[in-house]
């Protein structure tokens, strides 16, 4: 979120009447804000594919490595008392 008031701090910033080399610079200021918001959005987007294939996700969000082993193996020890009966 932060990223985006940046960009728009930086829109206003780049049109306010400056010599051609000042808005130069303010407008490469603006495209390397845009750039960085893209990046990061990429790279949650690539992090939550990661969580995606190694099943980290449950309902969408990414699990506790923890609370997932422990309810793996609540259900192991439940499949393991179901074939003891």
């Amino acid at each position: 979120m932060a990223a985006l008031t940046d960009i728009a701090w930086c829109r206003m910033w780049a049109a306010l009447p400056a010599p051609e080399s000042e808005r130069a610079f303010r407008t490469m200021l603006v495209t390397e804000s845009r750039a960085r918001c893209i990046i990061i959005e990429l790279l949650s987007e690539v992090k939550w594919h990661l969580h995606l294939q190694q099943g980290q996700l449950k309902d969408g969000k990414p699990t506790n490595r923890r609370r997932r082993r422990k309810e793996e193996e609540e259900e192991e020890e439940e499949e393991e008392e179901g074939l003891g009966d």
